[in-house]
């Protein structure tokens, strides 16, 4: 997991209602439905050969995001 290649800032932003935007793509899971979560910028790391899912790391824990593209991709 470490060794995967995260944004050029690290990190990025959850936007209310739409998730977290890597590389053109955003990006959802159930905990960024909290209130405490929105608004805030996540470390991430995504997988270059697999464009449907990426992980963010919410309150300390590695959480799986799926693409609004993930049946798809």
């Amino acid at each position: 997991m470490s060794t995967l290649p995260t944004t050029p800032k690290g990190t990025a932003k959850v936007q209310a209602g739409r998730g977290v935007k890597v590389r053109s793509v955003y990006y959802w899971c159930d905990k960024f439905r909290a209130p405490d979560v929105e608004g805030t910028q996540l470390p991430v790391r995504y997988d270059p050969f697999d464009a449907g899912t990426l992980h963010a790391f919410v309150s300390n824990q590695r959480t799986e995001c799926r693409s609004e593209y993930y049946s798809t991709l």
